[in-house]
Formats: structure tokens, sequence, C-alpha cells
């Protein structure tokens, strides 16, 4: 792959997505998310947890309902190397669930054409916005997500769940998500 990004990036097209991504999709989102990281979806970061996450967003509603056409694969002769899985939350809004590229295509603009292509899909849909959550420290998403006309409307707070030995208590810490929690 290094010698992708010195030859001037990933050029492999993006694709609709199909029900045979779905495996490939949840190795790509482990792969792409350290355990720290992806705790909220997967608390472990076991490929069984990540399909469980996964089989919420694309096959139970999770969070909205899948819009096929509107989310983008990219696939190499290596497989699924980038994703980013859109939503629709409501008659004319997108939402953004995962946005993830294999560590070792970043910086080579894969996330870019995934979400400007996504964003494109938005009118064809009837959707007129997008939504996304993004962690405060996720300094690099921000960039990308501010380029492309996102603007910050507000913020999630998460609070961890207490342990059950002291489910009486309310655990008075408090910290921002990382990543989307659909």
């Amino acid at each position: 792959f290094d010698d992708m990004r010195k030859a001037g990036g990933f050029n492999s097209p993006a694709h609709a997505w199909r029900d045979a991504d779905f495996v490939a999709a949840a190795a790509l989102l482990q792969g792409c998310y350290s355990t720290e990281a992806g705790r909220y979806f997967a608390p472990a970061g076991t490929f069984a947890e990540w399909a469980k996450y996964l089989s919420g967003v694309v096959q139970q509603a999770g969070c909205g309902l899948l819009d096929r056409a509107a989310t983008r694969v990219a696939r190499d002769g290596e497989g699924l190397q980038a994703l980013a899985l859109v939503t629709t939350i409501g008659a004319q809004t997108m939402h953004l669930a995962q946005l993830a590229v294999r560590p070792s295509l970043r910086g080579c603009a894969v996330a870019t054409r995934l979400l400007r292509e996504a964003i494109a899909c938005a009118p064809h849909a009837g959707a007129t916005g997008m939504t996304l959550l993004v962690g405060e420290g996720n300094r690099g998403a921000r960039r990308l997500y501010a380029s492309l006309g996102f603007i910050e409307c507000g913020t999630f707070v998460a609070a961890p769940a207490a342990p059950p030995s002291a489910a009486v208590r309310v655990s008075p810490q408090r910290e921002l998500l990382t990543h989307s929690v659909c």
C-alpha cells in the first residue's frame, strides 16, 4: 500500500453497498478501531461484537434505515478497504453512521472521495441534509467534515454505565463519545 501512496493514492472505484459486504465490513471496522476507540460499538473489540454492532445498523435499523445506494464501499483485489455507511433517519435527513478507511490507506483522500459520493446521493433520495457524530479529539475527521460543509450543531455526552453492584449509584464521570454510537 505504500506504493499506492507514492503513486497518487488508492483509486479503486467506489460502489454501493451489497449484502455480501457484511463480513468484510465488520472486519474492516474491527481493523480500523483500537479497542479503546471502539468501546462504544464493540466493548472488547472482537469480531463478533463488531458484527453485532454492524447488524444493528445494517439489518435492524439501529441508526435509521440503511441507504444502500448512498453507502459507499471501496474494494480492491485485497477486499474491502473503505466504507462510508449511510442511513436515512428522517424524510429528508441522512446520517453518516460510519466512515472507516483501512489504516494503511489513510491520508490518500479515500474518505473524502467516499463521503463526497455519499453526499451526492442525498438529493436523489430526497434528503436535504446529513448528520454525523464525531469525537472532540478526532481532529482529522473534524477537518474533513468541515471541508465538506458540515457544521457543529451540538454536543453529545455519554456516561459510562455503573457496574451491576453499584446500580443505585450514578457515576458523575462523563465523556465525549469518540465516534458515533449508531
